[in-house]
């Protein structure tokens, strides 16, 4: 379910979830790595790893005073996923009930630009089915996060990055971070519209290492509100010093960024889709293949801003062997030269 363009990649999860055993919220940037070092019976031992990257993707909502919406203190009613792999977006139609009897419906969209490789978009929409109460939306800039992906990698020390700043201007964030030892710099800037609250009247908060942005209404029963939180996010390797200015970077809303995403996937399709006729189930998993090859490492990516990376075991999906490159890119070798021999597809 994982959502990625090439350069950035967004784990399937909910926009609910937060770090914990069963779920795992995580972005990956190509190319971001640090160094850290542990010790094992005594000896000390250099790591090098994939960085979890700062997390913009969180957004919850409580009735009243309760709690914020998550999958464990819920009853969970429904839950139905679609990834369109056609236009790489994934959308969740979720529905809980609080300890209550208060049902809510929660949709949700979001999906990495491939026409525009540092942005993402997440559509959050929400409908109280059998209640009007207080509702307060809160979404997060995360500089807290750390590696926690693998399980057998647990034990090894974890935390890769240190904030250099943050702030906040009404409905838009800023972060600044660097990682330990690589000395990689990491920019991103969020900026969240919605129908229920204006820019200028946005609760914010900044903590040691996050920046909490809430908005409490009077939500009435059967009404649907939507929230779009729309990120950028820069590396130093890839934009030299470019990474410390995101926040002048313009965020164009969700359905611009979504209309040209889309253009961008339809012209990666047209010169990679292969048809096979008789074989639903071999269709749908050709191009299941298919769409994370193009996701993983993207001609569009690669091609225009040159970005100097390779594939690692995983993809943009996890941290398993650490995000480390091995010999895997001799397998996809030939589908890429195949479809994208010498450049990539005009116009882009």
């Amino acid at each position: 379910m994982t959502v990625e363009n090439g350069y950035l990649g967004l784990r399937g999860t909910l926009p609910e979830m937060v770090i914990s055993h069963d779920t795992y919220p995580a972005t990956y940037l190509a190319g971001l790595y640090n160094q850290a070092n542990f010790v094992i019976n005594g000896h000390q031992v250099h790591n090098e790893d994939f960085v979890d990257a700062p997390n913009a993707q969180y957004i919850s909502l409580r009735i009243g005073q309760g709690k914020f919406v998550n999958l464990t203190d819920f009853k969970l009613i429904s839950l139905y996923r679609r990834l369109d792999l056609m236009i790489g977006i994934l959308s969740s139609e979720l529905q809980i009930e609080d300890q209550e009897g208060r049902d809510l419906k929660i949709d949700c969209r979001k999906f990495a630009n491939t026409a525009r490789m540092t942005h993402y978009s997440i559509e959050y929409q929400f409908c109280p089915l059998n209640f009007s109460d207080q509702i307060t939306i809160c979404t997060k800039t995360d500089g807290g996060t750390f590696n926690y992906g693998v399980e057998r990698y647990r034990s090894l020390n974890s935390s890769h990055y240190q904030i250099k700043d943050l702030s906040v201007d009404k409905h838009k964030t800023y972060l600044l971070a660097k990682t330990f030892q690589s000395q990689i710099g990491i920019g991103v800037s969020t900026e969240i519209s919605g129908d229920f609250f204006a820019p200028n009247n946005v609760e914010n908060r900044i903590n040691e290492n996050s920046i909490v942005q809430q908005k409490a209404f009077s939500a009435q029963q059967d009404n649907c509100y939507r929230l779009e939180k729309n990120v950028a996010i820069a590396i130093s390797t890839v934009f030299n010093q470019d990474w410390q200015q995101v926040n002048s970077w313009q965020l164009p809303d969700f359905a611009t960024q979504l209309a040209k995403s889309q253009l961008a996937w339809q012209t990666l399709w047209q010169a990679s889709d292969i048809v096979i006729a008789g074989d639903m189930m071999t269709q749908k998993l050709l191009r299941l293949h298919t769409y994370h090859l193009l996701a993983s490492c993207s001609p569009l990516t690669n091609g225009k801003h040159k970005l100097d990376v390779s594939v690692t075991a995983r993809g943009l999906h996890g941290e398993a062997y650490r995000g480390h490159i091995f010999g895997d890119e001799i397998f996809i070798l030939p589908f890429y030269i195949m479809h994208f021999p010498t450049k990539p597809p005009a116009n882009y």
